[in-house]
């Protein structure tokens, strides 16, 4: 992406998940009505903050904010400064990469690649229940499979794979399924959040 791109409302979609997967939750301010609950404090935050808008209070060390438009280049060293900040503060940020490895404080599980698109979609909601449609619509774009057992056993499967982790994901009956972060003795962990 050219130094000089900007992102406008948050419309540098690649970038916004490149963050979002990385560790750092993107929310716009001011908040728009019915939203879902701001990110948990111990998650580092960067507000995307709208022309004319009251600055945000970000008196905490893992948020900072940006007034719109933003140079890229811009946002994403915002994104890297509250990373490394996450990370001297002891925190342990999950994420997926390119090639479907997750990464959680040192270690790792190898997930097919529906497993890992089901891992980032988790991920972006994380503590959050997200519905079977959201999650069958994002693994399953245009085709979903007839059976509805078919994301049961994604989700078996990857819980096999995330057992030696500290995350769980749990049913949620009716609803769908969270992605938990389950404390450890050791950093306190960081979940990412996606707007």
């Amino acid at each position: 992406m050219p130094p000089s791109a900007h992102v406008e409302h948050g419309t540098d979609d690649q970038l916004i998940r490149w963050i979002t997967l990385n560790g750092v939750a993107v929310e716009h301010w001011p908040r728009p009505p019915d939203t879902r609950p701001p990110a948990p404090i111990d998650t580092p935050v960067l507000y995307l903050v709208a022309v004319g808008a009251a600055d945000p209070d970000a008196d905490h060390e893992l948020v900072d904010w940006v007034r719109l438009p933003v140079r890229s280049d811009e946002l994403r060293a915002r994104a890297e400064t509250l990373l490394a900040r996450a990370r001297f503060a002891g925190a342990v940020l999950p994420s997926v990469d390119a090639d479907d490895i997750l990464r959680i404080g040192g270690e790792l599980a190898v997930l097919s690649p529906l497993e890992g698109r089901l891992m980032r979609v988790l991920l972006d909601q994380s503590g959050r229940v997200v519905s079977r449609d959201v999650i069958t619509a994002e693994l399953w774009p245009g085709s979903p499979p007839a059976d509805t057992h078919v994301l049961s056993n994604v989700v078996r499967r990857l819980r096999t794979h995330v057992a030696h982790l500290p995350l769980r994901v749990h049913t949620i009956h009716g609803r769908g399924f969270l992605l938990e972060v389950v404390p450890t003795s050791g950093p306190v962990p960081v979940v990412p959040t996606m707007r």
